[in-house]
């Protein structure tokens, strides 16, 4: 069933999800987050957006037009429907396409930064997924990996330009190496912990394509306290009254 739900705490913006659908959650508001705080300037555009969580995030707190894409019809409508209703058709564009296929779509070197939430998980060979599922496609390697991430990102760039990405841990070396090859050099990466007791599942990369050698680790991003409640520097996300990163 769709619903239009309130964004987090931003009175003035609106969300459309669907239970029987992969809704968005705390990654892509982490994300969002991190790029508000480090971006600098330029042309936005956010890959397999999903229902535009980044998109409608960004475009309060930075106030710049966003591309974004997305390859599921169905996942596509809701994001057209959460535009509208906020007014945004200004703001967001957004595209049905595969991520794959936008060297058709855009000249190389297109953007200033690029954003993704990507599909965490390989596909085992032994692991039964339905491929037309919105939530297999949105947590699993079926129709998109982190090498296409990559390479696209690479073509969309303007010389310096940035990828912001969330991942797991656990793929930190594969990701490392992956952006070496392609020539975008880690800039910032900040671990993310569920609770100060708990390892590390998640951190959160800037990379620069030609940047320059050197890379800053930023302190640890805890979601939870000791209280299994929110940290102070997580509801600061989801409030109307943040006003760290000013309109450029």
């Amino acid at each position: 069933m769709i619903k239009e739900e309130q964004f987090l705490n931003f009175d003035k913006l609106k969300i459309y999800q669907d239970d029987n659908m992969f809704k968005y959650n705390l990654d892509s508001i982490l994300l969002a987050d991190f790029v508000a705080r480090h971006y600098k300037r330029g042309k936005i555009i956010d890959l397999a957006t999903g229902n535009i969580p980044i998109p409608l995030f960004l475009s309060y707190r930075l106030k710049k037009e966003i591309t974004a894409i997305e390859l599921q019809q169905e996942v596509y409508e809701l994001g057209c429907k959460t535009i509208k209703r906020n007014n945004l058709e200004e703001k967001i564009k957004l595209l049905h396409d595969d991520v794959r296929n936008l060297k058709h779509l855009f000249l190389q070197n297109s953007f200033d930064v690029v954003i993704c939430n990507p599909p965490y998980f390989k596909i085992e060979e032994n692991k039964k997924l339905a491929k037309s599922s919105n939530k297999a496609l949105a947590r699993h390697e079926l129709t998109l990996c982190i090498q296409d991430i990559v390479t696209i990102s690479k073509y969309l760039l303007n010389n310096k330009g940035s990828l912001f990405l969330i991942y797991r841990t656990e793929r930190i070396v594969e990701l490392l190496s992956l952006l070496h090859e392609n020539n975008l050099e880690p800039k910032v990466i900040q671990v993310i912990y569920s609770k100060r007791t708990k390892n590390a599942k998640l951190f959160l990369i800037e990379a620069r394509l030609h940047g320059s050698k050197g890379c800053l680790i930023e302190k640890p991003l805890i979601i939870y306290d000791d209280t299994n409640q929110y940290t102070t520097e997580i509801i600061r996300m989801f409030g109307d009254d943040y006003n760290d990163t000013e309109e450029l």
